[in-house]
């Protein structure tokens, strides 16, 4: 992972009711947009994350010397197959998947209503710099396990000390690692937002020996060359709505008493109590609209930069 839960938990993902990238784009928001890809409103917190000056529409900061522009029609890209997988990813796979992105986009031609880049066939990754780039990651079953798993573990924990003190802290923490596979289970939901650029634009591109092809390609067709993108890349999408039912947190409960506290009574009226605040602090971390098994690895830029 990229950022630690304390910086995810500033992030707010943009989501919204079943749009596409253009309604998003244009209604100036990635949230709506990430709703309408992943089928999840994220309801609080800052839009986007690292590199953005405009939160509520996801633009970014004025860099390299050209404007952004929303990316209503820009391609999408399917990033390769091995990054479409429902596991953790390191942090080498994350700067790995943002090779592959820079090298997809920058320095590209774009005409035709397409990115064209097979002109950078061959080409060392690495002359694209990765000091340009910005990364965000927001992963929502971590981000459930911190604002939703914690304090409804110290709930039950308060609730048994209150009883008998030496099961507290056993009983506790068994629930909790119960309730996190729980939400692990049920939610594999990982998107990262980015923002990427060639720093010089196309005075530095043309430097490049290697991407000289696209230049020429560029003037050739007098299309524009892509010096920058910004956008989310949706890594995975398998939600299983149930994950904010009392009934999660309850089999959670009932397992931990598995065992030497099966004389430990719960009494109905606690075990209400606990559905209930489990279904509200999850529903305020996210309202989860649908079901979803879609697992994707794709990049949706939602801003772009030409010269």
């Amino acid at each position: 992972m990229l950022q630690p839960m304390k910086e995810l938990s500033a992030l707010l993902l943009c989501i919204a009711p079943a749009l596409t990238a253009l309604s998003c784009a244009q209604s100036g928001g990635g949230r709506q947009f990430l709703e309408g890809r992943t089928g999840i409103d994220i309801a609080e917190a800052p839009v986007c994350g690292a590199g953005v000056a405009d939160f509520d529409r996801c633009r970014p900061r004025d860099m390299g010397g050209s404007h952004w522009e929303a990316a209503s029609d820009f391609p999408a890209y399917s990033l390769p197959a091995r990054y479409a997988r429902g596991g953790y990813l390191e942090r080498s796979d994350i700067d790995r998947i943002m090779q592959d992105v820079r090298a997809h986009y920058l320095g590209s031609p774009f005409y035709a209503g397409d990115v064209h880049a097979i002109c950078k066939d061959g080409v060392d990754g690495s002359i694209f710099p990765e000091g340009s780039t910005t990364l965000q990651d927001y992963d929502l079953a971590e981000v459930i396990e911190d604002r939703a798993v914690k304090p409804v573990t110290n709930r039950v924990r308060q609730f048994i000390q209150e009883r008998d003190a030496s099961y507290a802290y056993t009983l506790g923490t068994r629930f909790e690692r119960h309730l996190i596979d729980e939400v692990h289970e049920r939610v594999k939901a990982r998107v990262l937002w980015f923002v990427t650029r060639y720093p010089g634009g196309i005075a530095d591109i043309a430097r490049e020996r290697q991407l000289r092809k696209c230049l020429q390609e560029s003037r050739d067709l007098n299309a524009k060359v892509v010096t920058g993108v910004a956008g989310y890349m949706i890594m995975n999408n398998e939600i299983d709505t149930a994950i904010s039912s009392g009934e999660v947190v309850n089999r959670a409960l009932d397992r931990a008493l598995r065992g030497r506290f099966d004389d430990l009574a719960i009494d109905p009226e606690f075990r209400h109590a606990l559905a209930a605040e489990w279904h509200g602090r999850v529903s305020e971390v996210a309202n989860i609209r649908m079901p979803r098994r879609d697992i994707t690895a794709t990049a949706w830029p939602l801003w772009v930069q030409f010269q």
